[in-house]
């Protein structure tokens, strides 16, 4: 499932997973204005409410104010991302995106292709 994010989406979530614990939209905000922003108050409470009905975003009632919280990680969002890559662009995605891998990247790719495999040779007990 493709999850598009908005520029300052994007800048939210970025706090919101870095936070560890879930933010009001006043300390959204203040994250945002000492990151070199200045939304208005509203509009970052907007942008909270938008995530939260795309459903990036849990909410919780903390007094008067409401915590925001990530309903998935950053790893499971990329990972949405790469698997609407591969809806859209078929498996010839695999082959144009090896060369691309840095050094890094492919080792991480095939250390996770590796610890999967005994996994997905398991069966399940009836």
């Amino acid at each position: 499932m493709k999850r598009d994010l908005g520029e300052l989406e994007a800048v939210v979530m970025d706090l919101i997973w870095g936070a560890g614990v879930p933010l009001t939209v006043r300390e959204t905000r203040e994250a945002l204005c000492a990151g070199g922003r200045s939304p208005a108050y509203t509009t970052v409470s907007t942008v909270l409410d938008n995530l939260r009905r795309k459903d990036f975003l849990a909410v919780q009632a903390d007094g008067r104010a409401y915590r925001y919280s990530p309903l998935l990680s950053r790893a499971e969002y990329g990972a949405d991302l790469a698997l609407h890559g591969l809806d859209v662009g078929g498996e010839e995605c695999f082959a144009a995106l090896l060369p691309r891998l840095t050094p890094a990247q492919r080792g991480a790719l095939e250390a996770a292709l590796s610890s999967e495999a005994p996994a997905r040779g398991r069966t399940e007990a009836p």
